[in-house]
């Protein structure tokens, strides 16, 4: 769905038919600027980009996205250095 570094967030828009594990997956999840897979750089703005990742659940029963990477596993694009 999107993605907003200076935030520091973004959210995830799940594919419709996707099969987890678990019940009450939402059909959109938060992702941290921590779990988003570029290489070793800062993530850059995004918005309606193909990826892939895994779920988890907080202790306090949140669904969260981790590993964020580009179909494949490829790195997401990291931001210019300013």
């Amino acid at each position: 769905k999107f993605f907003l570094p200076k935030q520091g967030y973004g959210y995830i828009k799940i594919d419709p038919g996707y099969q987890y594990d678990r019940e009450g997956v939402p059909e959109e999840i938060r992702v941290e600027t921590d779990e988003m897979n570029c290489g070793g750089g800062n993530p850059e703005q995004a918005e309606d980009l193909k990826v892939e990742f895994g779920i988890w659940v907080t202790s306090r029963g949140a669904f969260k996205g981790y590993n964020v990477t580009l179909p494949g596993g490829g790195p997401l694009p990291a931001a210019a250095n300013a």
